[in-house]
């Protein structure tokens, strides 16, 4: 697996996680409910931060991309 963290445009952060698996079914469907721990997370994530999620899957593995538009922090 790998993580990565960095800008995806003006405003805005891109957090992408990326395995090497086998992919995901050719069913899968992000808006139907699922007992993947995983994906449930994530969706959940997400929610919580305001972002768009998109999933690529093929082959040679599944990458997860959120972005999210980033905050300023007080101080």
């Amino acid at each position: 697996i790998r993580v990565s963290l960095g800008r995806a445009g003006a405003g805005e952060i891109r957090l992408q996680v990326v395995d090497q698996g086998q992919g995901l079914p050719a069913e899968f469907d992000l808006k139907r409910p699922t007992s993947s721990l995983g994906v449930r997370l994530i969706n959940g994530f997400t929610r919580q931060i305001g972002g768009k999620l998109q999933v690529l899957s093929g082959e040679t593995g599944t990458r997860f991309v959120v972005d999210f538009q980033a905050t300023e922090q007080p101080g």
